[in-house]
C-alpha cells in the first residue's frame, strides 16, 4: 500500500533561512531596510540604546500590518505578494510613486534573528489596531523541536499605551516554548522532551550556559519600555500607520558603533567594525545616482543613545560623496552599456574631459538565451591619483580624498537604486580589480582602494541576475558571468586608453602635471614661509620692544650724562673709563639680542609700521651706544694704564666671554630642536609601520577567506611594499638633503628667501606692468576722444555769430577752452601709438615747457621756481616724450609737497651740480623708511590726488634710454633740505 507523507519541518529551519545566512550586521541591516522600503516609507530608523543589555530599535513609517496580515503574511515563508510580485495597492503607498520590490523570496524578515535574539515586533495599519508580536530566535535553534511546536504571542490592541499591560502576559506566553503551557498536554510533553535532549547534547558539548537557561533568563530581565518606543514616528504621533522591531541583547558588532570614536581608535577591532559598518550601509541608497524628483522618499540614519544624549552614526542626507563629487575627480568613466554589451559614454582623464566618445566593444560573445543574456544597465567609477605630485588636486584636496577613501572607496552595485551585497566591499573582489592590479599596477590602473562608483541596474531589465538565498551576492549563472566579462573589459580599455602606463596621455600628461605641482608646492612653501616670518616678526616685535626702550633710555641717559662729565672734555680716571665701557658692551650685546630676524619685503598693514619704528629707534639706539663705545675707546687711548698687555688681556677677555655667551645660547637651541626633530621622526617611522600593517589586512584577509592563494598574494604584498616606499622616500629624501646641506653650511632659509621673494618681486613687477599697460592704452583711447571733442568744440566756437563772440561767458568758455587745449597737447608725449623722433633738448626748452604747463599756477600759491643758468644751458640728444613728463612730474610732486610744507617761502630748484641734474624743493622731504619703494608703481603718500605711477614713469621712461635717476639721501649733497631728485643723462652735454 503507498502511503502519502507530507515533509516535516524542524523548528531550526528558520535559523538556516535567516541567522545563517547572513554574513554581518550591516547586510542584516540593509535587509531589513528593503522591508520598509517595500512597505512604502518615507524614513527607516536604527537606534541602538547603551546599557545592559543593549537594545535596538528598528522604526519605519511604512504602511504597517494589521493582526491578519501579521499572522497570514509575515508568520509564513516565502509568501504569495512576494513570489507574484503584486503590486501594493494605492492606497498603501504613502502618496508615493510606484516602488519596484526589493525583496523576492519572502525571507528578509529572518534577518533581524542575526541583530540579536529576541525581538518585539510593533505594527500599526492606518485606522486598524495595534498588533505586537513577541520571538525568541534561540527557539529555532534547536534540532530536536518541530516548526508547529513553537507558538508566537500575537496579540491586537486600540491604544499604545496597552502594550506595557501586555508585555509581562507575552513573555508568560513566550516561556511556554521551553516550560510547556498546560494548554495541550502532548505539545507539553514533545516541548519538553526536546529542551532536555538540547540540553544533554550542549552540556556535552561543553556549553558554560544552556539555551533553556538563556531564553528564561532574558524573559526574566529583558524590558521594553517607552524610552525605546518613544524613536517610533507612530508613537509619537507624528505618522499614522508604520512598523517598529526591537531586539534586546543584541550582536557584539552592533554594540561596537555606540563606543565614541576617541575610544574606537585605540582599539584596531571596534575601529574596523565601524568602518565597516558605515562603509556599507552609508551607500544604502545609491550615492551615485543623478538628481531625481524623488530623491527625498525614502531616507535612513543610525542613532546611537547613551543615558539620554544621542548622537548620529550615519544618515543617508550626510554623504560625502555624491554624484557631482564623483564628476570632479581627475579620472572619470560614465556611460551606460546596452543589451549588447557595448559601452557608451564619456571620459575624463587627468581633471579635463576627453572630446571624442568613448566605445568599449566586449571581447566575448553575448548570451541571446533568455535565461542567461543580460540587459542594459549603467557605469560610473572614479578616482584620482594616488601620488601627490602626479595629482592636478591641492595638498589639503588629495588628504580630504585619503581620508573619504577610508570610508567609502570600492566597486558597488545598486538594483533599482539599492544596494546589492557584498560587491564594493573591502573584502570583496569579485571583478577582479585588485587581481589583475596586483599582477600589474602600472597597466591595471584602477584599484577598488581608492576608486569610487559602481553599476547600476534594474530588476525588471536584468531579471537574470537574482539573489541568493544569503543576500549574499547574486546567483553565479551566465548572466553574471557575461556582467563580469563586460564589466572587467571596460576596467582594462579604459586603463590602456586613458589613465594606466601604457595611456599616451599619461606620457604627455603626467609631465606637466609635475611642472605645475613643484611650481604650487613652491609658491605653498613660500606662503607658509611669509606666514613664519610674519609670525615670528610679530612675536619679536612684542618681545623686544619694552627691551628696547627700555635700552633706549639707559643708552640715552649714559649719553646725557657723558655730554656732562669728564669724558667730554677729555678728562676721566681708568675706573671710570672701564665702567663707561663695560656698560656700552653690554648695551651693545643687548641690541645683537633683539635686534630682527631677516628683512621681510611685504609686510600686513598693522605690522608695517611698528616694524619701521621699531628699525628706525634701533638704529638710533645703536648710534648712541656705538658713541659710547667710542668715547671709551677715545679715554682709554688718553690714559696711561699701568700695563698694555694687562689691557689688551682684559679686552679680549671681555670679548671672549660675551661670544662665548651667545654660541651656549644658540647650541641650546639647536641641540633643543635637534632632540625634538629625533622624536618625531622616531614617531614618524612607527606610523608608516603601522601604515604598512594596515595596507597588508585586506590580503591578509583574503588569504585567510580563502579568496586568495599565499602564491598569488606575493604581488600584492610587494605592490604594498613598492607604495609605502614611495611615500616614504618622498618624506625622507627631502629631509636628508636639508641636512646635508646643512652639514655643508648653505643657508637654507636665506636661500629659500631669495628665490622666493625674487620670484614674488618678478610676478608683482609683471602685475604692475599689465596695470600700466592698461593705464596707457586708456590714456590712448581718452587722448583719441578729446582731441576728437576739442576739434568739434573750436570749429562750433569759430561758427558763432559775431554778436556773441565778444560776450564775456563767451570768452571765459574759449579762455578756458584753450587751457584745456594746451594740456592735451602736453599730453601727446604719454600716448603709445604714432612715430616718435629724437632731437636736441635744452635745459632752456624744459624750464619753458614747465612754464607753460604750469601757466600761472605757482604764481596764485606763491611758489618760486629757481632754474640755474647751468641747467639752462645742458642738452641732450632725445625724444622729447620720454623727457619732458619725467620734469613735469617732479615738479608736479615738489609743487604739492612745498604747498604743506612749513617755510617761509615755498621754493623749487633746477640746477645741475657734478655733471648731474637735480630738481630740489624745500618742502618736508622723503621718510627715510619711504625711500626704498620710492619709485614703486601705485606707491604713494599723498593725501589726495596721488596714484604712485609718477615717479615709477620717470624711473622707467628715463631707464630705456639709459638715463638714471635716484632719490638724494646725504644732506650734504642736497641743494634745498626738502627732496632731491638727481638724473645722470647718459650722452648729454654740459656747458662751461
Amino acid at each position: 500500500m503507498v502511503e502519502t507523507i507530507c515533509f516535516r519541518t524542524q523548528a531550526r529551519t528558520i535559523d538556516h533561512l535567516g541567522r545563517e545566512q547572513i554574513a554581518d550586521c550591516p547586510t542584516a541591516i540593509s535587509e531589513l531596510w528593503k522591508n520598509a522600503y517595500d512597505a512604502y516609507a518615507r524614513q527607516v530608523d536604527l537606534h541602538i540604546f547603551n546599557g545592559d543589555p543593549v537594545t535596538v530599535a528598528l522604526v519605519d513609517n511604512g504602511h504597517g500590518m494589521n493582526q491578519h496580515e501579521f499572522v497570514e503574511k509575515w508568520l509564513v515563508l516565502g509568501t504569495q505578494s512576494k513570489a507574484e510580485n503584486s503590486e501594493t495597492p494605492e492606497c498603501d503607498r504613502n502618496g508615493l510613486s510606484h516602488r519596484v520590490k526589493q525583496g523576492q523570496k519572502g525571507i528578509g524578515r529572518l534577518s533581524s534573528a542575526f541583530l540579536g535574539p529576541l525581538l518585539l515586533v510593533l505594527s500599526k495599519r492606518r485606522a486598524d489596531d495595534y498588533v505586537a508580536a513577541l520571538i525568541d530566535w534561540r527557539l529555532f535553534e534547536n534540532p530536536f523541536l518541530f516548526l508547529q511546536d513553537i507558538e508566537i504571542p500575537v496579540v491586537s490592541f486600540t491604544h499604545k499605551m496597552d502594550i506595557l499591560g501586555q508585555l509581562p502576559l507575552m513573555f508568560e506566553q513566550l516561556l511556554g516554548n521551553v516550560r510547556g503551557n498546560k494548554l495541550d498536554a502532548s505539545r507539553d510533553a514533545r516541548v519538553l522532551q526536546a529542551w532536555e535532549k538540547f540540553e544533554d547534547l550542549e552540556k556535552r558539548a561543553g556549553s558554560p550556559q544552556t539555551t533553556r537557561t538563556a531564553i528564561e533568563r532574558t524573559s526574566t530581565e529583558t524590558v521594553f519600555d517607552e524610552s525605546h518606543f518613544r524613536t517610533w514616528p507612530v508613537w509619537q504621533g507624528d505618522c499614522e500607520c508604520g512598523t517598529a522591531m526591537f531586539v534586546s541583547d543584541v550582536q557584539r558588532e552592533l554594540a561596537l558603533q555606540i563606543i565614541p570614536r576617541v575610544q574606537a581608535d585605540q582599539d584596531p577591532v571596534v575601529e574596523q567594525a565601524q568602518e565597516d559598518f558605515i562603509r556599507t550601509l552609508s551607500a544604502f541608497i545609491d550615492p551615485y545616482a543623478e538628481k531625481r524628483e524623488d530623491d527625498a522618499e525614502f531616507s535612513y540614519r543610525v542613532m546611537g543613545w547613551d543615558k539620554g544624549s544621542c548622537q548620529m552614526i550615519l544618515s543617508s542626507e550626510e554623504r560625502e560623496v555624491d554624484y557631482a563629487s564623483l564628476m570632479d575627480l581627475e579620472h572619470v568613466v560614465e556611460g551606460c552599456v546596452d543589451d549588447k554589451g557595448v559601452f557608451r559614454g564619456r571620459v575624463k582623464a587627468f581633471g579635463q574631459w576627453v572630446d571624442k566618445e568613448c566605445v568599449v566593444r566586449p571581447v566575448i560573445k553575448i548570451s541571446e538565451n533568455v535565461r542567461s543574456q543580460i540587459g542594459p544597465f549603467s557605469l560610473k567609477i572614479a578616482t584620482y591619483e594616488r601620488e601627490l605630485p602626479n595629482s592636478t588636486f591641492t595638498r589639503e584636496q588629495h588628504a580630504r580624498l585619503d581620508a573619504l577613501c577610508e570610508k567609502y572607496a570600492g566597486f558597488m552595485i545598486h538594483r533599482d537604486g539599492l544596494r546589492v551585497m557584498p560587491y564594493g566591499r573591502h573584502d570583496n573582489d569579485y571583478f577582479g580589480i585588485e587581481e589583475r592590479r596586483g599582477k600589474n599596477a602600472g597597466r591595471a590602473f584602477w584599484a577598488t582602494r581608492n576608486m569610487f562608483g559602481g553599476l547600476s541596474l534594474s530588476r525588471a531589465e536584468n531579471p537574470n541576475l537574482k539573489d541568493k538565498a544569503g543576500r549574499e551576492g547574486l546567483i553565479q549563472n551566465v548572466a553574471l558571468k557575461n556582467l563580469r566579462e563586460i564589466v572587467t573589459h571596460i576596467f582594462e580599455s579604459t586603463a590602456d586608453h586613458y589613465f594606466g602606463r601604457n595611456s599616451s596621455l599619461r606620457q604627455t600628461e603626467i609631465p606637466k602635471i609635475r611642472e605645475e605641482w613643484s611650481l604650487k608646492e613652491a609658491q605653498e612653501q613660500n606662503r607658509k614661509r611669509k606666514g613664519k616670518v610674519n609670525r615670528a616678526l610679530r612675536t619679536q616685535l612684542k618681545t623686544y620692544e619694552p627691551r628696547l626702550d627700555a635700552l633706549f633710555e639707559e643708552a640715552e641717559s649714559a649719553t646725557n650724562e657723558l655730554g656732562e662729565g669728564d669724558l667730554a672734555f677729555g678728562q676721566g680716571t681708568e675706573r671710570t673709563v672701564d665702567k663707561l665701557r663695560e656698560q656700552a658692551g653690554a648695551l651693545d650685546e643687548e641690541l645683537k639680542d633683539i635686534r630682527l630676524i631677516g628683512s621681510p619685503r611685504a609686510l600686513p598693514e598693522t605690522v608695517r609700521e611698528r616694524y619701521q619704528n621699531y628699525v628706525d629707534k634701533y638704529a638710533q639706539s645703536r648710534d648712541l651706544v656705538r658713541r659710547l663705545l667710542d668715547t671709551a675707546q677715545e679715554g682709554m687711548k688718553r690714559l696711561s694704564p699701568e700695563s698694555a698687555e694687562d689691557l689688551v688681556k682684559k679686552a679680549i677677555a671681555l670679548n671672549k666671554g660675551q661670544l662665548t655667551k651667545r654660541m651656549n645660547h644658540w647650541v641650546r637651541d639647536a641641540a633643543s630642536l635637534l632632540n625634538s626633530e629625533i622624536s618625531r621622526l622616531k614617531e614618524h617611522v612607527e606610523k608608516r609601520h603601522r601604515d604598512y600593517e594596515r595596507a597588508l589586512n585586506p590580503i591578509l584577509d583574503k588569504i585567510d577567506s580563502g579568496i586568495l592563494s599565499a602564491t598569488d598574494a606575493l604581488p600584492a604584498f610587494d605592490r604594498v611594499k613598492e607604495d609605502i616606499d614611495l611615500e616614504n622616500e618622498a618624506f625622507f629624501d627631502p629631509y636628508i638633503s636639508a641636512l646635508r646641506s646643512l652639514q655643508e653650511s648653505i643657508d637654507l632659509e636665506s636661500l629659500a628667501a631669495f628665490g622666493m621673494e625674487d620670484s614674488s618681486e618678478l610676478r608683482r613687477e609683471v602685475e604692475r606692468l599689465n596695470a600700466l599697460a592698461q593705464l596707457g592704452i586708456t590714456v590712448e583711447i581718452l587722448g583719441h576722444e578729446l582731441e576728437g571733442l576739442d576739434e568739434t568744440i573750436t570749429r562750433e566756437l569759430r561758427r558763432l555769430p559775431d554778436d556773441y563772440r565778444d560776450n564775456a561767458s563767451i570768452k571765459v568758455i574759449k579762455q578756458s577752452h584753450q587751457q584745456l587745449t594746451d594740456h592735451l597737447r602736453f599730453l601727446s608725449p604719454l600716448k603709445l601709438s604714432g612715430q616718435s623722433e629724437s632731437r636736441w633738448i635744452s635745459g632752456r626748452d624744459i624750464s619753458e615747457y614747465i612754464d607753460r604747463f604750469f601757466g600761472g599756477f605757482f604764481e596764485c600759491n606763491e611758489i618760486k621756481i629757481e632754474v640755474s643758468e647751468k641747467f639752462k644751458a645742458f642738452r641732450l640728444f632725445a625724444v622729447p616724450g620720454k623727457i619732458f613728463p619725467v620734469f613735469i612730474n617732479l615738479v608736479n610732486n615738489a609743487r604739492y609737497w612745498v604747498c604743506r610744507g612749513d617755510v617761509e617761502q615755498r621754493i623749487i630748484r633746477l640746477d645741475v651740480k657734478d655733471n648731474k641734474v637735480l630738481v630740489s624743493d624745500n618742502g618736508p622731504g622723503v621718510e627715510r623708511r619711504d625711500v626704498r619703494q620710492l619709485f614703486t608703481l601705485f606707491f604713494t603718500r599723498k593725501t589726495y590726488g596721488g596714484r604712485g605711477v609718477g615717479l615709477y614713469l620717470c624711473r622707467a621712461n628715463l631707464s630705456v634710454s639709459g638715463h638714471k635717476i635716484e632719490y638724494l639721501t646725504d644732506d650734504k649733497q642736497k641743494l634745498l633740505p626738502g627732496a632731491n631728485f638727481v638724473i645722470e643723462f647718459k650722452g648729454a652735454e654740459y656747458g662751461e
